[in-house]
């Protein structure tokens, strides 16, 4: 009557934000989409190639070993009995 309730696991979800969509910006998007150059023209002072904006927020970012690890049978809710 009310529709299908669709229930996440808590690790599914938080393994998430490490898969390859998660990650900002897209590897395949025009420099003309890209907000880093202002929104202005592609061929303006501002634009850069994607490689250097990319290369450069790679060097920023200190280098994880590992994603996080979540326990699948963690309880998901702390319950009163």
């Amino acid at each position: 009557p009310g529709g299908t309730r669709i229930v996440y696991e808590r690790a599914f979800l938080m393994n998430l934000k490490n898969s390859p969509l998660a990650r900002t910006p897209p590897n395949n998007v025009p420099l003309s989409l890209l907000r880093a150059n202002g929104g202005g023209s592609p061929t303006g002072a501002s634009a850069k190639p994607l490689s250097t904006l990319s290369l450069k927020s790679h060097q920023q970012k200190p280098a994880r070993n590992s994603p996080p690890k979540y326990d699948e049978h963690q309880e998901q809710f702390d319950m009163d009995l």
